[in-house]
């Protein structure tokens, strides 16, 4: 409520806007990293790697199911 009542007027005039302090992007990559724990791991030490090494191999995947033109195949 203080930063509602004290803050937020002074950041929209020195910005005009608050979004601009959002934590929407934040929270959203929180829960993406929350499900990838859970989800992709077995909860040892080494979780942060397994769930790069995912990250990393689905890019891969990604990149490499470039469609090729329909009059390339015939």
């Amino acid at each position: 409520m203080h930063v509602l009542a004290y803050h937020i007027p002074e950041v929209m005039k020195l910005h005009g806007n608050a979004s601009f302090f959002c934590q929407q992007g934040l929270e959203k990559l929180n829960h993406l990293v929350t499900k990838w724990y859970f989800r992709s791991t077995n909860f040892s030490k080494t979780a942060l790697e397994q769930i790069m090494n995912k990250q990393h191999r689905l890019r891969l995947l990604e990149n490499s199911c470039v469609r090729t033109p329909k009059w390339r195949i015939l």
